[in-house]
């Protein structure tokens, strides 16, 4: 009978065994993956989108770029504008007298910008409903946080009427997610930033979204691709609005890689790849992020200012502070950026970048307050001059590995890359994050085992005291 018990019972007991073993492995398995995924999406949330809020620019003023008989407005968002997708097409318009350009904005406070700007605009929507701001010719059309949400109301109904009146639309980048939230897009060919092509064809089917095109114009409506997109797509508006000669003048100063009246506009259609995980890492793992400042001097250059904070913001590798002389500086072509004077930038920068352009002197003085600070300066040029992206990516090079360059300039869309830089590339901060929130992420999973193993422990040890005694 016991040899019975035995024989039948033997088998029960082991698959129980067997059971139990995979049961706790797979609740260790899982408890691992969801404390990493949470460190991750913990890391991503906590990564900011907005400008630092600095000092609120005393009595400084924004105005329009000059008297230009085209008038073009650059309309600002509540919750949050992509930087060089307003900044960059409003330094092209306003290098020509031709054009009159302001910003628009819901309020008259300051408009914080995605990476670490803010901007004063010049005029409110309230303005343009009661004549005080002048009607215009252009809207430009920057991407905003939330396109389609309540805060953001304001923004779409100026956009529809100034459409209705006539006016050219210019979408950039993900700007075109406004446009097809108000409507306007519908029945039109449109293009939008890479990453979101295939979500607006499925949330906007009513419209034909074009990839590979570097912008695209239907019917009194231009829309371009990535970040930096909006520079051509402005000078092509320019071309047909202010004739060839002109365009030609001021696409030499902005110098855009590759770009002239006649080129073509396909581009390489992109998708994300494995030489994207250094920017990725970057995203989810912001802890221990170098806080670099950026000094901006009276004068500078719209594209100047913003492309610093758009590489930091895109590459995720650095927060980016404004700082200058004062609480604001005024761009060069009329622009308020508000900064956090000298006098009160906080000690524990990691770096300075004084950007290429603007009064001589005062650039120099801010290098010199830096190097006082003991904080190291450079200025944000390139070996061959240029300043504005091709000296923030290349210093981003530098700092953080030319295969994370690349991947920001092609989150950017700009056309600076080639296939040499290509390659898989993991900054050493976050994939010393990444080792860190795993070993946790580990060590959770395996504490479920362990406190068994402590607890079978525990009766064999009182049990072998009890015999002893």
């Amino acid at each position: 009978m016991s040899a019975t018990r035995i024989g039948t019972s033997h088998p029960s007991s082991a698959r129980r065994l067997v059971l139990r073993r995979i049961g706790a492995a797979i609740l260790g398995t899982g408890i691992t993956l969801i404390t990493l995924i949470a460190l991750l999406w913990a890391g991503a949330a906590a990564a900011p989108t907005e400008a630092l809020m600095v000092q609120d620019g005393g009595s400084a003023a924004s105005v329009p770029s000059s008297d230009g008989p085209i008038v073009v407005a650059v309309a600002l968002g509540r919750s949050g504008t992509d930087a060089a997708d307003a900044l960059a097409p409003y330094e092209v318009f306003a290098r020509s007298t031709h054009f009159s350009v302001y910003t628009v904005a819901a309020t008259s406070d300051p408009v914080p910008l995605n990476g670490g700007l803010s901007v004063l605009p010049t005029y409110t929507f309230e303005d343009a409903a009661i004549g005080a701001a002048p009607a215009p010719d252009v809207v430009v059309v920057p991407a905003v946080n939330d396109p389609a949400g309540d805060d953001e109301t304001e923004l779409r109904d100026y956009v529809v009427d100034g459409a209705r009146s006539g006016a050219q639309i210019l979408g950039v980048c993900a700007g075109s997610r406004v446009l097809a939230a108000t409507g306007l897009l519908d029945g039109h060919r449109a293009t939008s930033h890479w990453s979101r092509i295939i979500e607006l064809e499925e949330s906007n089917p009513d419209v034909t979204w074009v990839t590979g095109q570097r912008y695209v114009q239907d019917r009194g409506i231009t829309t371009s691709a990535g970040v930096t997109s909006g520079i051509p797509a402005a000078l092509r508006l320019m071309q047909q609005l202010a004739g060839d000669t002109e365009a030609e003048r001021v696409g030499a100063d902005m110098a855009y890689p590759s770009w002239s009246l006649d080129a073509s506009t396909a581009i390489p259609v992109q998708r994300f790849a494995p030489t994207d995980l250094g920017v990725g890492l970057n995203a989810v793992l912001p802890w221990f992020r170098p806080t670099v400042g950026v000094a901006l001097a009276e004068g500078v250059g719209e594209v100047d200012a913003s492309a610093p904070f758009e590489v930091a913001g895109y590459s995720s590798a650095t927060t980016a502070l404004p700082v200058g002389a004062g609480s604001s500086i005024t761009t060069a072509h009329g622009l308020v950026l508000l900064t956090a004077p000298t006098s009160a930038a906080p000690s524990s920068l990691d770096r300075v970048l004084v950007a290429s352009s603007g009064d001589p002197e005062e650039r120099a003085s801010l290098d010199r307050w830096a190097r006082g600070q003991g904080i190291p300066s450079s200025t944000l040029r390139t070996s061959s001059g240029h300043g504005g992206f091709d000296a923030a990516l290349a210093d981003l090079a530098a700092h953080g590995g030319p295969g994370l360059a690349d991947s920001t300039a092609k989150m950017l869309d700009y056309p600076a890359r080639s296939a040499e830089q290509a390659q898989l590339w993991v900054p050493p901060r976050p994939g010393a994050l990444l080792v860190v929130a795993c070993a946790l992420a580990l060590t959770a999973g395996l504490t479920p085992l362990l406190v068994r193993v402590r607890q079978r422990r525990r009766p064999a040890g009182h049990s072998v005291r009890m015999h002893s005694a």
